[in-house]
């Protein structure tokens, strides 16, 4: 096998690795195990979890 060969076997390797994380998320969020939130209030909620990392000194 060449080189292109192999890369192109390990690219679609990954995209199967995605394909069934993502399988497993809808299954999820179907089956309600798992509760979707609003794209805005993800976003603050990372923004404040790294705004007291910094406070917090970055430990």
């Amino acid at each position: 096998m060449t080189a292109e060969g192999i890369i192109l076997t390990l690219k679609i390797m990954d995209l199967e690795k995605v394909r069934e994380m993502l399988d497993r998320r809808y299954d999820e969020l179907k089956s309600g195990e798992v509760k979707p939130i609003d794209g805005e209030e993800a976003f603050a909620l990372l923004r404040k979890k790294s705004q007291q990392w910094r406070e917090r000194g970055n430990q």
